[in-house]
């Protein structure tokens, strides 16, 4: 099963080598990779060591024989990972919650227009938009270190929201690679907390 550890923006055994003058974003990735590298160490202890590397497009790059993902935002940053006979790939993300106005500015851009009544009346603009930007930002993390080509919101459309289950299912908009045609089907859980939307995508392991 993925491990996945939060954490503050900022941690203290990382920060101590970093200026004041750090930008806000080198912090958040800076936690990201500490998170990841502590996941490491709960899932595999023989790869403690090893050191996620960043691939050309800034991608995680992990150790052999596992897959993961980072997320952080505004005061979060959490990581997943799991091992390759559990899961082809992961993806997870978490964004801040946002009130009407932002969102009515952010819509167009992360939004089909099939996507607008997502939820009902159960879910307000906000979460709305948050869900469906999380959920997509997710499932890029987990397809593009599979199909190594980077596609856009429009290329995929959440197609239902189930609040109960905490899933959502998406469906391709555009052949991505063999295997992820606009066909392809993505499942994926979402948790809604007080501030942020978390979502999580994977892939089943490959089969030869």
């Amino acid at each position: 099963m993925p491990v996945e550890i939060r954490s503050p923006s900022v941690v203290p055994s990382f920060a101590s080598s970093v200026t004041v003058a750090l930008a806000e974003r080198k912090q958040q990735h800076l936690a990201g990779r500490y998170c990841a590298a502590q996941a490491i160490e709960r899932l595999e202890p023989s790869a403690a060591s090893s050191v996620v590397g960043r691939g050309s497009a800034g991608q995680p790059q992990w150790p052999a024989g596992l897959t993961g993902s980072v997320t952080h935002t505004d005061g979060l940053a959490s990581a997943a990972v799991a091992r390759l006979t559990d899961a082809r790939s992961i993806g997870i993300d978490s964004e801040m919650r946002v009130d009407r106005a932002r969102a009515e500015r952010i819509r167009t851009l992360v939004m089909l227009p099939e996507e607008r009544a997502l939820g009902g009346d159960a879910l307000d603009d906000g979460t709305r938009v948050a869900l469906v930007f999380s959920a997509k930002e997710a499932i890029f993390k987990c397809l593009y270190p599979v199909v190594e080509r980077r596609f856009y919101y429009e290329d995929a459309r959440i197609t239902s929201v189930d609040l109960a289950t905490g899933s959502f299912a998406a469906k391709l908009m555009t052949t991505l690679a063999p295997g992820f045609d606009c066909e392809t089907v993505v499942r994926g859980r979402f948790e809604i907390d007080s501030m942020r939307v978390h979502t999580g995508v994977w892939l089943e392991p490959y089969e030869p």
